[in-house]
């Protein structure tokens, strides 16, 4: 969940994301406005963009069925939410979740205000996906690196 002072939550997400995303929606609570940017198309069901008692819903209709091609400046003028009250979760294809992440990390998004969850890697198995997270991972614990940190879990699985 959002940080106590976020007003605005983001979601960013490809098809692989849409159900997390329905289920954040659902989840946050009163008074948080919640956008959510993925395909519009058989990805995004019309109840998905329904308003909800504790703020707008927004879907925005991105085109095609991948990752949205949205940048984070596109995002916060088509949202609104301004980037000091807002929290951003992204999930989907790993590439364009870390460069997504990247760029609000430059625009001066809190780090702690981001969760990037990468479901699948393009040319990879879910398998093989698994098996190199789960060697990044024990490689990082080997060295003494708290994973359990949020934005270091987060370097882990980005890459």
């Amino acid at each position: 969940m959002p940080p106590g002072d976020v007003e605005h939550l983001v979601a960013v997400g490809d098809p692989s994301a849409a159900g997390a995303m329905a289920a954040l929606a659902r989840q946050v609570r009163a008074g948080i406005a919640v956008h959510l940017v993925l395909p519009r198309g058989p990805a995004l069901p019309d109840w998905l963009a329904a308003p909800r008692a504790s703020g707008t819903s927004t879907a925005a209709d991105t085109g095609g069925y991948g990752f949205p091609r949205i940048g984070w400046a596109e995002i916060t003028e088509l949202t609104g939410a301004p980037p000091a009250r807002t929290a951003l979760w992204l999930g989907g294809e790993v590439r364009p979740v870390r460069e997504l992440r990247a760029q609000a990390l430059r625009d001066g998004l809190d780090p702690a205000r981001i969760t990037a969850i990468p479901y699948w890697s393009s040319g990879l198995s879910r398998d093989e996906f698994d098996r190199e997270l789960s060697v990044r991972y024990r490689r990082a614990a080997d060295r003494g690196v708290d994973i359990m940190d949020p934005a270091v879990a987060a370097e882990i699985e980005l890459g």
